[in-house]
């Protein structure tokens, strides 16, 4: 079993937002805290020598369309994705897929989590992904919306929804206040983020294999609202909720050891604000920092990644 721990660096924990070190004892987070602590652990000690520790992040992947390899995912610091495609699709991806973790919802109709194409004139009792294509489809969904007998059974089942196409500021609040989980994908479509998390959406992002540009898309599209903390969860806690994980995709005791390190320049927390995207570099704030994301700063430079505790070789 492996057993080490992260120390020396700036670890992002809702656990502890000081933490500066992180134990693993096989595929699971067993403690987050300072570095003297972790002194007397007598595991494997990785000095992080001041890089990021963060949860890894999780996205979803249209198969349909999207060209990246696997690996292309574990080098963006993505431990896990959530892939839409036939079932050929979804097996050719996570026969190359090695450490990623991949939850397929499959076009074919075949799977335990079945992806469908707009609203199914059926109602299956399992996880279906729906997949919005356009505004014709996209309305559909929302009318659907008004039969409480459809909510409850799709709220039952675990359907989510994934809007691939720009969504009207209207219709934010339908969204929002439905029971399903919802994916958008900020890079392609300037998406009204915040207000759609303001009324109550639990958001993913399908963010390819790049998510720190998803998150600077959100932040500062026009207009945005959306803090760097609320974007970095559609990239982990919201992503794990969406498949029933409530308590995953942060780095806490118990949790999975899906864990990236990153350098980066410095750390900010950034506030959503009507105004004006507002940065404080403040530690007695008692947010957990993340990396600057203003427009023009390098993005963060992924140094290794841990997948249930398991390093991951990525120059393979």
């Amino acid at each position: 079993m492996v057993n080490f721990v992260l120390y020396n660096g700036d670890v992002y924990s809702s656990a502890d937002p000081f933490a500066t070190a992180v134990s693993v004892s096989g595929d699971v987070v067993d403690w987050v805290g300072g570095d003297e602590a972790a002194q007397t652990f007598g595991s494997e000690l990785i000095d992080l020598c001041d890089d990021f520790a963060a949860p890894a992040m999780i996205t979803t992947v249209d198969l349909r369309s999207e060209e990246s390899a696997p690996h292309d995912f574990l080098a963006a610091g993505i431990a896990a994705v959530h892939a839409i495609g036939t079932d050929k699709q979804i097996a050719d991806f996570a026969q190359e897929a090695g450490p990623l973790r991949v939850i397929g919802y499959s076009l074919s109709g075949t799977g335990q989590r079945q992806a469908h194409v707009g609203l199914p004139e059926q109602r299956p009792e399992a996880p279906v992904f729906i997949v919005l294509d356009d505004l014709e489809a996209l309305n559909a969904y929302t009318e659907a919306l008004q039969d409480a007998d459809f909510k409850r059974h799709a709220a039952r089942s675990g359907w989510r929804v994934f809007a691939n196409v720009q969504i009207p500021e209207d219709l934010t609040g339908p969204l929002g206040q439905s029971p399903f989980a919802l994916t958008v994908d900020p890079r392609a479509f300037a998406q009204p983020v915040g207000s759609l998390l303001r009324e109550g959406a639990q958001v993913s992002f399908a963010s390819s294999s790049e998510p720190w540009e998803a998150m600077r898309q959100a932040i500062f599209a026009p207009g945005s609202t959306v803090s760097g903390r609320a974007a970095f969860n559609c990239l982990t806690r919201f992503a794990e909720r969406a498949v029933g994980n409530f308590g995953g995709g942060v780095i806490a005791p118990g949790n999975r050891a899906d864990i990236a390190r990153w350098r980066v320049d410095h750390l900010v927390v950034q506030a959503a604000d009507e105004r004006v995207a507002a940065w404080s570099t403040d530690p007695r704030s008692g947010t957990p920092g993340l990396p600057d994301l203003t427009p023009g700063t390098p993005l963060p430079e992924l140094v290794s990644l841990w997948s249930a505790g398991e390093l991951v070789e990525l120059d393979s």
